[in-house]
């Protein structure tokens, strides 16, 4: 099998810096499929020759992840569900404002961590009017990185899009609460990942309950 990312020049071509790769090796036909891309300074090809070195170097797949559609993608994700009724109607739900929102013809690798950040942020009813409550909101979110980790490791994606992305509106909450004990009882209903996020705003409640439990504290 061959291993090795090459960097070659082209001054044939417009973008004359190319790289090149090979994928896994097929067993069936006992090839391997060639990738390339190319770039017009070397040293855009070198850094993504580097980028591609340490992907491979940690196991990522060396083949380009499958193509697939969001609407399939969703259809295969809740036919592999063995859920109790109730939450696979929560996923149902998810797809459905997903789809609404994406389109079902667009690629699972063309939702960025940019467009899932902003579909969390407008989450808006699809009937109606008003807006979705902060658990509804924060449901959702965890919903769709369940759903994306089942693309990672149906080898769909390399990573999960939803991942690192913040619910700004806990942050929010959080941060509007007047008291400590309506900011604790709230912090302890939502995941660890969003606790730690939103750590600023715990800080900040913890400052200003000090200070009013100090003595002298507003003294001049």
């Amino acid at each position: 099998m061959i291993t090795k990312i090459g960097l070659y020049r082209n001054p044939r071509k417009k973008k004359t810096w190319v790289v090149r790769w090979f994928g896994e090796y097929d067993l069936a036909t006992g090839k391997q499929k060639r990738y390339s891309k190319s770039f017009k300074k070397k040293r855009d090809a070198e850094a993504f020759k580097l980028q591609k070195e340490v992907e491979f170097g940690e196991g990522q797949r060396r083949d380009r992840p499958e193509e697939i559609t969001l609407k399939d993608f969703c259809r295969s994700y809740m036919e592999c569900l063995n859920l109790r009724p109730e939450t696979v109607k929560l996923y149902d739900n998810t797809n459905r404002w997903l789809l609404d929102y994406f389109g079902g013809r667009t690629l699972l690798r063309q939702i960025t961590p940019l467009t899932a950040e902003r579909f969390i942020i407008l989450l808006k009813p699809l009937r109606g009017k008003g807006e979705l409550s902060t658990s509804t909101r924060h449901r959702f979110l965890r919903n769709s990185r369940t759903m994306f980790n089942k693309a990672v490791a149906w080898e769909i994606l390399n990573r999960n899009t939803f991942a690192n992305i913040t619910n700004q509106e806990v942050v929010r909450v959080l941060a509007g609460h007047s008291d400590l004990r309506t900011t604790m009882q709230y912090y302890c209903q939502i995941d660890s990942d969003q606790r730690a996020k939103a750590a600023a705003a715990i800080d900040d409640l913890l400052e200003q309950t000090d200070a009013r439990m100090t003595p002298g504290a507003h003294s001049g």
